[in-house]
């Protein structure tokens, strides 16, 4: 009988130890879920957060190419408006063109150029000065064109 004392108290000492091995264990577990757990809503949370910043990742290009394309517009209206002005000024501009470019001989080029000396004298002579030295310009330029009307006289 002794031996069965003995038996039962080693057996319930086994059971407790059990016991607090499967205690053991599943605090063991619960704690393993729980991390396990900690790393899903760790996971969940990066998941989340890239996803929010590829939004604004994507919010950003979007922005971007709204510039870029509002830029393209202005561009392209500077365009049709510059198109617009060619076509208006480009007729004008041909049209001096196809004018024929008179040649004159060098008589009439001096004789324009003392007719343009005489109307400038007619002109001067119309100003009235109000100080000294715009006097004294206005005489040194009369006497050019006098003497540049004399060179120009063919009897000399």
């Amino acid at each position: 009988m002794d031996l069965l004392v003995q038996a039962a108290a080693l057996a319930h000492l086994e059971y407790l130890v059990l016991l607090e091995i499967l205690a053991h264990q599943d605090l063991v577990d619960f704690l393993d879920q729980m991390e396990h757990q900690d790393y899903l809503v760790m996971l969940d949370y990066l998941v989340l957060k890239d996803q929010q910043d590829r939004r604004e990742r994507l919010e950003i290009l979007a922005f971007l190419a709204l510039l870029d394309l509002m830029e393209v517009q202005e561009i392209q209206e500077l365009l049709v408006k510059v198109d617009h002005l060619v076509n208006l000024v480009l007729p004008a501009v041909m049209a001096h063109r196809e004018q024929p470019v008179r040649q004159e001989a060098p008589e009439v080029q001096g004789m324009q150029a003392i007719q343009e000396h005489q109307d400038l004298l007619v002109h001067q002579e119309h100003k009235v000065f109000k100080d000294l030295k715009g006097l004294l310009v206005q005489m040194e330029t009369l006497d050019k064109v006098e003497h540049l009307e004399l060179l120009a006289r063919p009897d000399r």
